[in-house]
């Protein structure tokens, strides 16, 4: 955390070269972890927003 915010995911150095691993090459298949982890975690970040939300608001 930095100045009140978060960073999540990949560095600049790192993150152009994801999209080679995620959806494939002629030479490599698409390995698909990325998105298939938001997909197993999308419920779980929506009730952290939520409840943060909730908290924020005194709900």
């Amino acid at each position: 955390m930095k100045n009140g915010t978060i960073d999540i995911g990949y560095d600049k150095d790192v993150s152009w070269r994801m999209h080679f691993i995620e959806f494939g090459t002629i030479k490599q298949d698409p390995k698909g972890f990325v998105q298939k982890t938001q997909k197993q975690i999308e419920k779980q970040v929506t009730q952290i927003i939520a409840d943060e939300v909730k908290r924020r608001l005194g709900l």
